[in-house]
């Protein structure tokens, strides 16, 4: 939590100077921000030169200075009046003369790098996108994480899929809850019909996260699980078919997060100004479990269920009874048509 409040600060911080900045009188010529055709080699040029100039002030300049130059070329994006050919070889200049500032030993400009990146739109910004989620820094990578939640749309299939793999790297190991809430924005952005189930299986591996850091906050994924499950049976609902690897999969995530915050609870391990989410994650997964194996992807008749009572016994703090209806979950999938083993279900695994 002390990592999310330095990271809302420092951003506070950089985004205060956005508007602060004053412009140099030098801008693009309205003719290439107006092209109508593909600009030709001397209006190209003029493009680089540019962005060029720009992104050495960005690098080596004053504070103010990076800020200006932050500001500058970011504004033609912002021009009503830019045509998308503009846009398209503007965006492209940048992807391309932006790579050595997203590694500057400079935090700010760093920062500003990944600000900029935001606003571009070709598959190169991947790279830069790339290099922001592995920064030391939680701000930058949240920064790495906005940006690729604007950039997803707008690229090919491959380039999401290539987009898809970086943010499910990053969120499986991410620790700052802030930064997780922008990655899960990212990969919802995504249009490829493979990002739920990578979703899921990120949320899979944060399991072992939560183990092995009791102090995370846990709503970012709470939220993410819901809404996916809810996404599921809207799904259903509208007359799609039950898709039972989802469903398999997502009982899977759901009883590793009972099996996760029940001991934690149990064993003191949380903070308790947590404890509101962790029960609130045990009282969702405990209801798509029960869907999942009665209705989704039935067990055989006669399977004896986990008793339907897990509000009862976290209103009463019974955390030893909580635990074992967890406990028992796992018993429960490890049957047919389930079938899941012990390592599978290993929280810390």
């Amino acid at each position: 939590m002390a990592v999310s409040r330095c990271l809302v600060g420092l951003l506070l911080i950089v985004f205060a100077t956005m508007n602060s900045a004053t412009y140099a009188q030098d801008r693009l010529p309205a003719e290439i921000l107006n092209a109508s055709v593909a600009l030709n080699a001397s209006q190209q040029r003029s493009v680089t030169d540019y962005v060029i100039a720009l992104v050495d002030q960005l690098q080596n300049g004053t504070n103010d200075e990076i800020s200006r130059a932050r500001e500058k070329l970011i504004d033609p994006f912002n021009d009503p009046n830019a045509s998308r050919i503009f846009r398209t070889a503007y965006s492209a200049a940048i992807s391309l003369a932006l790579p050595p500032a997203t590694e500057s030993q400079k935090l700010l400009v760093r920062l500003n790098a990944m600000i900029v990146a935001k606003y571009l739109q070709d598959a190169a910004t991947v790279s830069l996108v790339r290099v922001g989620l592995k920064d030391a820094n939680p701000a930058v990578r949240y920064l790495a994480g906005n940006a690729a939640a604007e950039l997803g749309r707008k690229l090919q299939v491959q380039e999401q899929r290539e987009l898809l793999q970086l943010l499910s790297d990053a969120f499986g190991v991410e620790t700052d809850n802030i930064v997780v809430e922008q990655l899960l924005a990212g990969i919802g952005g995504l249009s490829i019909p493979e990002a739920g189930l990578t979703l899921l299986n990120g949320l899979n591996r944060r399991v072992a996260v939560h183990a092995a850091n009791p102090e995370l906050a846990i709503e970012a994924e709470r939220v993410g699980l819901a809404r996916m499950f809810s996404g599921m049976l809207r799904g259903i609902a509208d007359g799609g078919q039950i898709p039972q690897p989802f469903v398999k999969q997502i009982s899977l995530v759901a009883c590793r997060y009972m099996l996760l915050c029940s001991e934690l609870i149990d064993t003191n391990q949380i903070n308790r100004a947590l404890l509101p989410t962790y029960t609130q994650m045990i009282t969702d997964v405990d209801k798509m479990l029960r869907w999942c194996v009665t209705t989704g992807m039935p067990v055989p008749e006669g399977t004896s269920l986990p008793a339907d009572d897990v509000g009862t016994l976290i209103q009463n703090r019974r955390w030893v009874d909580v635990r074992l209806r967890a406990e028992e979950w796992r018993r429960v999938l490890q049957r047919k048509p389930y079938e899941f083993r012990d390592a599978d279900m290993n929280i810390r695994g």
